[in-house]
């Protein structure tokens, strides 16, 4: 499939999850089950699609378990992330910063010098989302509790569930949540490097990735997701049921398997962009998902366009236009803008 189409089927699968993830936590199902589910589907379907068609295995061990472990690090990082009252606006604009994150990574770890231009660029994307997410928080600020429909609210833990340790004196869960959010976003810049490299390496390695990647987290967390799916099944089936489906199904459930299979399409498609894109403009096809997927929040939980609004959709939709058209002045730069040669 050609990268452009790749990166439309990455934004509108990843902009349903997130609605779905917030109605979901709103209905205060448990984000660890929800992990659970998501690593558990996608792990089974890889396994039937791809893994098992597999003639010769050609990444070592030690790779797959680099990867499972900062996979791990930085997804369940990110959803554990809302258990400890993390705000949404908060929690995009920090991930907002994963350009950044992987621009700087990429200078340290795969030693590329990029262009005054791509760095600049790069601070107006990020810009543009912690724009957008700033002007969703004053919204959801002045709207008060009186508003129907609250923008971007954080999550909630589920009724009756003990407080975590680190809230018990200091109430540090957004703190504890926010240094989450950082690890899990640097554990995350690391895995698409170590991902890219492998590739690079092993050209027909994409088929053995994506199973082992979802098979271990969801092995290791199903035992701690266990005690919440007794809430969980109750709380999916005791919801109004979709009359307008020909089978009997509650808004919940419904909800559930929209997540559950949206993330699946969204990692299939990010998967095959990385193979055809750089590490970087994969960064900022990403960027500009998670722009859209807070304005379609934004829009979904009928709250106002704004000005800033717009100000956030030019600045990234504008900056990521011009930072993946070519430098054409260089020959000395590769997809990245990235400087091919070593400066002494």
């Amino acid at each position: 499939m050609h990268p452009a189409w790749l990166a439309v089927v990455v934004i509108v699968c990843c902009c349903i999850n997130v609605v779905s993830l917030e109605l979901l936590l709103r209905d205060h199902v448990s984000t660890l089950m929800l992990s659970a589910l998501q690593f558990a589907t996608i792990a089974a379907l890889e396994y039937l699609t791809s893994f098992r068609h597999v003639l010769s295995y050609v990444v070592p061990i030690s790779d797959h378990a680099t990867l499972v472990t900062l996979f791990a690090i930085s997804t369940v990082g990110v959803n554990y992330a809302f258990e400890l009252h993390v705000p949404m606006p908060l929690h995009i604009i920090i991930r907002s910063g994963a350009l950044i994150f992987n621009m700087a990574l990429s200078a340290y770890i795969l030693k590329k010098e990029y262009s005054t231009r791509k760095k600049a660029l790069a601070l107006v994307i990020t810009a543009g989302v912690v724009l957008a997410s700033a002007a969703s928080h004053v919204q959801a600020e002045c709207a008060g509790p009186s508003c129907a429909a609250p923008v971007l609210s954080p999550a909630v833990s589920s009724p009756g569930s003990p407080r975590p340790w680190y809230q018990d004196s200091l109430d540090a869960g957004p703190l504890f949540g926010v240094l989450l959010l950082l690890v899990a976003q640097i554990a995350g810049s690391l895995l698409g490097i170590h991902q890219q490299t492998i590739i690079s390496r092993h050209r027909s390695a994409s088929a053995e990735l994506m199973f082992p990647l979802h098979a271990v987290p969801a092995v290791v967390l199903l035992p701690y997701a266990a005690p919440h799916l007794q809430s969980t099944v109750g709380q999916i089936t005791c919801g109004a049921v979709c009359s307008w489906l020909p089978i009997p199904i509650s808004w919940s459930a419904l909800l559930l398997l929209v997540n559950v299979l949206s993330q699946y399409l969204c990692a299939q498609a990010v998967h095959q962009l990385q193979k055809s894109l750089s590490f970087v403009n994969t960064s900022v096809v990403l960027t500009v998902r998670r722009l859209v997927s807070l304005l379609i929040s934004v829009i979904f939980f009928k709250s106002a366009f704004t000005v800033l609004h717009g100000v956030a959709t030019v600045l990234v939709l504008g900056g990521s236009l011009i930072f993946i058209l070519p430098e054409t002045r260089n020959p000395t730069t590769d997809a990245d803008g990235a400087d091919k040669t070593k400066k002494d």
